[in-house]
């Protein structure tokens, strides 16, 4: 499984679907070669590393931290009749890990839930003209023309098709609607044998769906295991700097001691060598982080690293002034390491509380998709979840005793907490003014998420 830390790096040739702008008309995919990418399932996922300026700099689908994943069936139907070769793989743009991760569960969900149903009904309806078909010699008009009403009704329904297999059945169903045959005669012994073609090209599609949701259900899976590994690492770097903040090495006394105080003192208490030592850790710690670019990991990520160095070097500054003699104004310089040490821990509990609210618009994407209602009990779940994140963002933290963007430039609770509120409260609609609004909930989830 891919790792934030240890990025693995491919060079390949591929196509770029370009996403449609509002006032631009459809562009052509982009040819894209040897370009740099970060795997994380071969030959089918990657993602777009940091990199310096290029001819793509300005391509937006192509962002560091952005998620490209395969789509076979639109290489297939571009590349037309002509075998595909693999740098002719075209490949799908996602702004955000989360955003992929939410595509690649609509896929599956859309697949299993709607698309092999609707499939089946057309196969169903398919079985229902060749049944009609076998005595449609034997009855009036009024039978006749309901059985050229279905058929017009397939087309209605189905119209506007792309998948090559499906346009081949609608093109079933165009022949099939027509009691006449290519010189005017009424023939309904033909109908059949064309039926059955259309049912084959719809089994072809049904099995290529299920191709489809195994694919992109791994790929979810994927993406679920490298999300993880995010939220671990932000955890780690939270658990971290509490330590650092809860550390009598660090800030138990009011005195920084110069090298050999610890010789006639306690093993408890603060030295220059401590503090030195921790600077180093800090630095090493913001190195490694600067690799990641995982989107929307990637703004937090580069304050930490920032705000890491920050503290680093004013615990540089502080050993230096300890040196001097000068304690007890070491000791000042290292509250203001503490203050920024206090940042890097709210911002990865924002993370945490971000993921939190992403799961809960997944859960609520998936529900929309099978046009579900939530039940109860996961309705109530949800209310208990939303209202601590909701506390969470507008009380102190209890380790910090400060709000969680204490210390930061850009405010970003106030962004945050209203719209988690009005998420609840569409939540938890009353069953008199129609139950729980989703479309609602889903799009106070989505403004609620944005400035994290």
């Amino acid at each position: 499984m891919p790792d934030p830390m240890e990025p693995v790096v491919i060079t390949r040739d591929f196509r770029l679907l370009r996403t449609r702008r509002k006032g631009e008309g459809k562009q052509s995919p982009l040819n894209v070669l040897n370009f740099a990418l970060i795997e994380l399932v071969p030959h089918c996922l990657y993602m777009v590393p940091a990199r310096g300026t290029d001819v793509l700099a300005d391509v937006p689908e192509l962002a560091p931290g952005r998620i490209l994943s395969r789509n076979l069936s639109v290489s297939e139907r571009l590349n037309g009749e002509d075998p595909l070769e693999y740098g002719q793989q075209c490949f799908i743009s996602y702004k955000t890990v989360y955003t992929a991760r939410r595509g690649m569960a609509h896929a599956e969900v859309r697949g299993k839930s709607i698309e092999i149903p609707d499939l089946r009904t057309w196969d169903d309806t398919f079985n229902w003209m060749v049944k009609t078909s076998w005595t449609l010699h034997l009855v009036g008009e009024g039978e006749k023309q309901e059985y050229v009403l279905v058929a017009a009704a397939l087309l209605d329904r189905h119209g506007r098709v792309i998948d090559e297999r499906k346009v081949e059945a609608l093109r079933r169903v165009l022949q099939a609607g027509e009691l006449k045959d290519s010189i005017g005669r009424f023939n309904p012994g033909r109908i059949p044998l064309i039926i059955f073609a259309g049912q084959t090209q719809l089994a072809k599609r049904i099995q290529g769906v299920r191709g489809i949701s195994r694919r992109m259900s791994f790929r979810e899976a994927v993406l679920e295991v490298y999300i993880d590994r995010h939220r671990l690492m932000c955890r780690q770097i939270a658990d971290s700097q509490l330590h650092r903040l809860q550390s009598r090495k660090l800030f138990g006394d009011d005195r920084l001691l110069p090298f050999d105080a610890r010789r006639a003192g306690s093993s408890e208490e603060r030295s220059t060598g401590t503090v030195i030592k921790e600077a180093g850790r800090l630095g090493a710690v913001a190195t490694k982080l600067e690799a990641v670019v995982t989107k929307p990991f990637d703004r937090s990520i580069k304050h930490t690293v920032r705000d890491l160095r920050e503290v680093a070097a004013i615990m540089a500054e502080a050993a230096k002034v300890a040196r001097s003699e000068i304690p007890d104004a070491a000791a000042a310089v290292m509250l203001r390491a503490r203050d920024v040490l206090i940042r890097v821990y709210h911002s990865m509990k924002l993370r945490e509380l971000h993921w939190q609210l992403e799961e809960l618009l997944l859960q609520t994407a998936i529900l929309m998709d099978r046009s579900q209602t939530v039940s109860d009990s996961c309705c109530r779940a949800w209310d208990d979840e939303l209202k601590s994140i909701h506390r969470r963002l507008t009380r102190p933290d209890p380790m910090t005793g400060q709000l969680l963007d204490y210390g930061f430039s850009r405010q970003v609770r106030a962004s945050v907490f209203p719209h988690v509120h009005l998420a609840n409260v569409h939540l938890m609609r009353q069953l008199t003014d129609g139950g729980p609004d989703l479309k609602s909930v889903d799009a106070e989830l989505r403004k609620a998420c944005a400035p994290l």
